[in-house]
Parts: C-alpha cells; sequence; structure tokens
C-alpha cells in the first residue's frame, strides 16, 4: 500500500485495473487488487478456522456480558481481541476434530479483584437457587463492598443471563432466578465473579459445576 502525498485532481476512491484507490483518515492510499486464489485450503487453515468459528459462535452470545466485566491489565490490545486470544490459547478442547468450549476454563470476567470462594449452590424450588460463599474481605485486593454477579448460560438454547449486584461480598448469601423461559432443559452452566462498587474493575470469574 502507498500513501498519496500529492493529488492535483482531488480525492481519489474506487478501482482502476488492478489498482485500488482508498480515502482514509491521513489522506488517499493505492493498493493493488487482492487476487483471488485457487488453491484449497490447507489441513491446518481448516482446523484452525473451525476453531475460530467454535470460539466466536460462543463470545459473540456472551459479548453483551463481557462489555461489562472484563477489565484487561494489558491495555495495549484491544479488549475484544484479549478475550479471543484467552479463548483460543486456553479455553478450548478438542475431540475427533470436533472443537468445543471448555466451560470450567471459560473466563465470564477479569480484572484484579479477589474471586468469589467457596461458592456452594442450593436447590430451593424449580427456578430459585441460593448461593453461599466465603468474603474473605480481610483479604489482599478484597472489599466488603464488592458486588457479586452471576452468569448463566443454557448450552441447548445458546442463551445467556447475567445478573448484576447480585450482592455484595459481605453478605455470604444471596438467591437468584433461572429465567422461566428454560424450563425443560438441562440445568444451566453457572459462573460467579465480583464488580467493583466504586471503580470499573472485576474478579476473575469462577465457574461452578
Amino acid at each position: 500500500m502507498a500513501h498519496i502525498i500529492h493529488n492535483s485532481i482531488g480525492s481519489l476512491s474506487g478501482k482502476a485495473g488492478n489498482l485500488v484507490f482508498k480515502k482514509g483518515k491521513y489522506g488517499n492510499y493505492v493498493s493493488s487488487a487482492p487476487r483471488p486464489t485457487q488453491r484449497p485450503a490447507k489441513k491446518g487453515q481448516l482446523r484452525q478456522r473451525d476453531k475460530m468459528k467454535c470460539v466466536m459462535h460462543f463470545l459473540n452470545a456472551a459479548r453483551f456480558i463481557l462489555k461489562q466485566t472484563y477489565f484487561p491489565i494489558n491495555q495495549k490490545k484491544a479488549t475484544y481481541h484479549l478475550i479471543k486470544s484467552y479463548y483460543l490459547k486456553h479455553a478450548i478442547s478438542e475431540n475427533n476434530q470436533q472443537f468445543s468450549i471448555n466451560f470450567s476454563k471459560a473466563l465470564m470476567s477479569y480484572g484484579m479483584i479477589r474471586p468469589p470462594a467457596h461458592l456452594n449452590i442450593i436447590e430451593v424450588d424449580s427456578f430459585t437457587r441460593s448461593v453461599s460463599w466465603t468474603s474473605e474481605e480481610n483479604q489482599a485486593l478484597a472489599q466488603a463492598d464488592d458486588e457479586l454477579f452471576v452468569v448463566l448460560y443454557q448450552p441447548q438454547l445458546h442463551q445467556f443471563y447475567f445478573k448484576a449486584n447480585l450482592a455484595l461480598r459481605e453478605d455470604k448469601q444471596a438467591h437468584f432466578k433461572i429465567p422461566e423461559v428454560w424450563q425443560g432443559t438441562s440445568p444451566p452452566l453457572t459462573w460467579f465473579g465480583y464488580l467493583g462498587a466504586e471503580e470499573e474493575t472485576a474478579s476473575m470469574s469462577v465457574f461452578v459445576e
């Protein structure tokens, strides 16, 4: 790609032969038109494509949650790029050339807050659950007013549910509801985490089986 510095005929855009003219933020640019290839994708490329497809299928559904709960320490890269990179490296499993999300390693939040500890879920009724935890508010990176959240995922329907500010760390117990529209499906997968009460930060989420 080349940057057109002096141009006496004004703004350029479009295609002329094998050249493509583009107008960008800092002026006009010219580049070669991409050449179509007839080469079939290699096995490794197909594998990587399937891996990416699996990750993006999951993350696209969870994106509205991750925008509120993911606060990476390294801000040099876009947050969504960092999330995608983590999932591709650590949160995906392969079996018989088929990819699937490793839910126990899937992160629903990220940050510097101390994560929930010793979580225990009890079924109250068909749609209500009680959860208890150890507050650890006297430990490092923990505040009594850290706000507990819950993320539920129904894999059969490929739907997420997010409830913020479920309780405070110091409360040590809370109740949450499973969406009634999920009636008749398998039990949802569950993650918990904390959000900062006064600043944009979070804990790493904890997956509860």
